[in-house]
């Protein structure tokens, strides 16, 4: 969801989550976030625990945001008032956009009376916005996107499948020159 207006500056940052072999037990996640060209604070990483591609979807949106913390944290502000979590998961958008809510109305189930998948990640997330908001008086949205219009955050979170420790974090440079790019 993102407001026609938003008061104040917007920083947009674009993210993703990636999976190779989903759902099978040797399946490789990664996590793209692109915060803009040649960016130190450009994401692609590797996560532990279950590996499926919607659960990178959600990851990538919380490291965002823990990113923006660690921004707040060591420069003590942030060029905005409006943080937009821009991505081509509709799973993560309508998670935090309504559907959180009427899980929890539900029990955690969701309208069909299943066990909401990767709650857990979802509500670390919604931790996160909550924090950003009323510590850093921070208004955090989120917005879908079409798939061509999430490349740069895609192609971090596929370069981060490829290998490396979990912990690996990369900038976008260190990404693009690891599939023989080169920025000028």
């Amino acid at each position: 969801f993102l407001p026609r207006t938003l008061e104040g500056s917007v920083i947009a940052i674009f993210t993703d989550g990636a999976c190779l072999d989903n759902e099978m037990p040797w399946a490789r996640v990664g996590l793209g976030v692109y915060f803009g060209p040649n960016s130190p604070y450009n994401l692609s990483e590797q996560f532990s625990g279950s590996q499926t591609s919607q659960r990178a979807e959600i990851r990538a949106a919380v490291r965002a945001l823990e990113k923006i913390e660690d921004i707040l944290h060591v420069e003590g502000q942030f060029p905005g008032r409006n943080i937009v979590i821009i991505t081509d998961s509709q799973y993560v958008v309508g998670a935090m956009t309504g559907w959180l809510d009427n899980w929890r109305g539900n029990g955690w189930r969701t309208s069909g009376g299943h066990p909401v998948a990767n709650l857990q990640d979802f509500i670390e997330l919604e931790i996160v916005v909550e924090r950003l908001e009323q510590q850093f008086d921070l208004a955090v949205r989120f917005w879908h996107v079409p798939r061509e219009y999430n490349t740069r955050a895609d192609a971090l979170a596929k370069a981060a499948t490829s290998g490396g420790p979990s912990s690996a974090i990369r900038t976008q440079q260190q990404v693009m020159e690891s599939l023989g790019l080169y920025l000028a």
